[in-house]
């Protein structure tokens, strides 16, 4: 039987921890290149993802909080069909598939 110090949601992680666990999952579920996952992966991926949609730069400090405008500017890149969204129209939701 787990104790509750068991519980992994209940014990604090370190960032390299967290992504050891991602990179674990990953390998389990077979995914391709799972040592290539982390958190800041996910985060960029979420970030490009909203802003395809046509979500503002600076719109994005409402969901991944402050971003330096070096970082920032990365994502103008992405292309955004020419549109602009205010964040609450657009999917917030990834798709898994």
């Amino acid at each position: 039987m787990l104790n509750d110090d068991d519980l992994l949601w209940l014990n604090p992680l370190s960032v390299e921890d967290f992504n050891q666990l991602m990179i674990n999952a990953a390998h389990d579920a077979e995914l391709p290149y799972p040592d290539q996952l982390s958190g800041e992966v996910l985060r960029h991926t979420y970030l490009t993802y909203l802003v395809s949609q046509g979500v503002r730069l600076n719109d994005l400090e409402q969901v991944a909080g402050y971003l330096k405008p070096v970082e920032l500017g990365k994502y103008r890149a992405v292309n955004r069909h020419g549109k602009s969204v205010d964040i609450e129209q657009a999917n917030t939701i990834f798709p898994y598939f």
